[in-house]
C-alpha cells in the first residue's frame, strides 16, 4: 500500500490493539466456574482479533523483531522498577508482592527473548 494519505488504517490498528488488550484482560479474569464453551469462545475471539491485526500490520508494513521486543521489555522492566521505588511507602506488602511478581515475570520474558537471539547465533 502506498503511504500517500491516511486511509484510517493507523487509527483502526490502534483501536484493534486496545480491543485486543481488553480481550486479554477478560481472558485472564475468566472465572474457574465459566464453562469451557465460554473459554473457547474467548480464545477464538482473541485469535481472530490477532489475525485481523496481523493483516492490517501487513498492509501498513509494520515490522517487529525479537531485538525490538528485547529493547521494549527492558524499558518496561525499568519502568516497573522505578514505579516500585516510587510506591515503596504507598503500597501494602501484598501489593508490593504483586508488583515484584510482575517484575519477575517480565524479567523471565526478557530472558526468553534473549535465549531466542542466542539460539539464532548458534544456528
Amino acid at each position: 500500500m502506498k503511504k500517500k494519505k491516511d486511509h484510517g488504517l493507523d487509527d483502526a490498528l490502534a483501536s484493534g490493539y486496545h480491543y485486543q488488550e481488553t480481550l486479554l484482560r477478560a481472558i485472564r479474569r475468566i472465572s474457574e466456574q465459566a464453562g469451557s464453551v465460554v473459554k473457547n469462545e474467548m480464545d477464538d475471539a482473541f485469535r481472530n482479533a490477532d489475525t485481523s491485526l496481523a493483516g492490517i500490520e501487513i498492509l501498513l508494513r509494520k515490522r517487529g523483531s525479537v531485538r525490538d521486543g528485547i529493547r521494549k521489555c527492558e524499558i518496561y522492566i525499568e519502568s516497573l522498577k522505578n514505579a516500585r521505588t516510587n510506591l515503596a511507602d504507598a503500597i501494602d506488602p501484598f501489593e508490593a508482592g504483586t508488583l515484584q511478581e510482575s517484575i519477575d515475570c517480565a524479567e523471565a520474558s526478557l530472558e526468553n527473548l534473549k535465549n531466542i537471539v542466542d539460539g539464532y547465533r548458534c544456528i
